[in-house]
């Protein structure tokens, strides 16, 4: 394990979430190892998307997050920009956006406050959009294109601002498995290079490929660890109330429905 992998991207201490009278999150004490891709998984209801917004610093919470060895809260925004990119859910915003310009933003944070696009930034905006195959519509607004295009966009927005942190929330959402295969790949090349990825999955045979996994249950993690553990497998098949389990198909553990009779 390298110096990258033995640092943690994420440290938190009692990190919890209040809306309203109701507790979302229970002072969290976690530690997400760097240069590593890390899925949280769990029930509806769990807390997932809440913890990685407070991860992102999108809400306010109580207790501590540092990024890379750093309190979150004395990151200034621009700096906060370049060190973790974001990639969440239900972002209508940008509709009105071609494809091109909303990738262009991934590379906002590296530029001056009224500086033009470099060359620089032309090229990694045209590198993402091919990437992630959606170059051919780049002229199309957001709001015009299929759910799965759209958020491959996202995506190749995400991968433009070359963050060493990128936190995803449901990042599968709408694509297709050729696609899911290709976000996979991506991931994959991200961590090989020393980037941390953080990631709320829905699809745990795709959970089943990271490096670790936070299994949550009603605003609590009740394991954390690799993917390949007896232990992470037990602890998923019981938040799953044994409805799934999970098994060994060739090389790779997979989650499959847990069927009577």
């Amino acid at each position: 394990m390298n110096a990258a992998q033995t640092a943690a991207a994420f440290q938190t201490r009692q990190l919890g979430l209040l809306l309203g009278a109701r507790t979302v999150l229970h002072g969290l004490d976690l530690r997400i190892p760097a240069g590593r891709w890390s899925a949280i998984v769990g029930p509806n209801g769990a807390g997932k998307s809440s913890l990685l917004k407070l991860l992102a610093g999108l809400l306010p919470g109580q207790g501590d997050v540092a990024l890379l060895g750093k309190p979150l809260h004395t990151y200034s925004s621009r700096e906060r920009a370049r060190t973790l990119a974001w990639l969440g859910q239900n972002e209508g915003t940008l509709d009105e956006l071609t494809v091109y310009d909303v990738v262009m933003l991934g590379r906002m944070p590296h530029q001056g406050w009224l500086g033009a696009a470099s060359a620089h930034d032309h090229a990694v905006v045209t590198e993402m959009l091919h990437r992630t195959e959606t170059w051919d519509y780049r002229q199309r607004s957001l709001g015009e294109i299929s759910g799965g295009e759209r958020q491959r966009v996202l995506l190749a927005r995400v991968l433009a601002v070359q963050a060493p942190v990128i936190l995803m929330d449901e990042p599968l959402a709408n694509l297709d498995p050729p696609h899911q295969t290709q976000w996979l790949l991506d991931v994959r090349a991200l961590v090989r290079q020393g980037v941390s990825v953080v990631s709320v999955l829905h699809e745990l045979p795709v959970a089943l490929h990271a490096d670790e996994l936070i299994v949550m249950q009603q605003g609590r993690i009740v394991h954390q660890g690799a993917s390949g553990d007896a232990s992470c497998h037990r602890a998923l098949e019981q938040v799953f109330q044994q409805r799934i389990r999970i098994c060994r198909v060739g090389t790779q553990w997979t989650a499959i429905p847990a069927l009577e009779g």
